[in-house]
């Protein structure tokens, strides 16, 4: 398989519902995404996108949403741990 690689020119920032809906709209699966996400063992969260047209531009709108009604805070060593575990 070949192997493609992305050049994502920030200059000015971008929010991870942005990316993440870039990439979807490049093609990320959003079930892969799901499937990739649950080896974390995470939980209390759902992840949604859809199709939105803002200005005559089209794009696809990601979210996260908080189904557990929990906002743990995780730290830098936190989060390293939950993606070495």
């Amino acid at each position: 398989m070949a192997r493609r690689i992305a050049y994502v020119d920030c200059f000015s920032g971008a929010s991870g519902d942005m990316l993440l809906g870039g990439w979807l709209d490049a093609g990320l699966s959003l079930d892969t995404l799901r499937q990739d996400l649950e080896a974390l063992k995470v939980a209390g969260y759902e992840l949604a996108a859809e199709r939105v047209t803002r200005h005559g531009i089209g794009g696809t709108q990601f979210q996260v949403l908080d189904t557990a009604g929990e906002r743990p805070v995780r730290t830098l060593s936190a989060v390293r741990g939950i993606l070495q575990g």
